[in-house]
């Protein structure tokens, strides 16, 4: 029942190169060349880190804009009743390290819900620190940065760094 917003009407570049599109490629991509299964792991260089995982998608846009809805708290309990337990996301905005409602509706939901596991892009505002973003700001969340290429252990320049305003690390 979802609105079709893939139809790049409303959004810059084609439905397929969305930034969640690339993410969800990266956490569970399974090259056709040698498929996983239930009994062969497949594992190819082009797969994503866990190729024989399910993955449910949440759309956040609308034919109005690319992204939109403000209740998050209904989207993480929608997955959880899907049976993810882990909700990775790469969207927020830039609080500077600050704690916003966004952080405190993502809290309240896992406080209500420690079965599930929710991860968030730390931001895309470096090198600066204090330049995190929420609601990866929360304080029951997995915050992840961006490193180099392959196995790099060096930040991305434009990742996003802490601590919080609030002296979290």
């Amino acid at each position: 029942g979802a609105d079709p917003y893939d139809t790049d009407a409303a959004c810059e570049g084609s439905s397929a190169s969305f930034h969640g599109t690339h993410t969800g490629g990266t956490a569970v991509g399974d090259s056709l060349e040698h498929p996983s299964s239930r009994t062969d792991a497949g594992v190819d260089a082009g797969d994503g880190m866990a190729p024989n995982a399910q993955l449910i998608v949440q759309d956040l846009g609308s034919e109005n804009g690319c992204l939109g809805g403000d209740n998050t708290y209904e989207m993480y309990l929608q997955a959880l009743r899907g049976g993810a337990r882990a909700h990775s996301n790469s969207y927020g905005s830039d609080t500077q390290g600050a704690y916003s409602s966004d952080d405190e509706t993502v809290d309240r939901f896992l406080f209500e819900h420690d079965e599930m596991t929710i991860l968030f892009s730390v931001g895309n505002s470096g090198p600066s620190p204090a330049s995190t973003g929420s609601p990866g700001n929360s304080k029951y969340v997995i915050t992840v940065g961006a490193v180099g290429n392959g196995d790099s252990t060096r930040v991305s320049r434009f990742s996003s760094r802490g601590p919080t305003s609030d002296g979290r690390i």
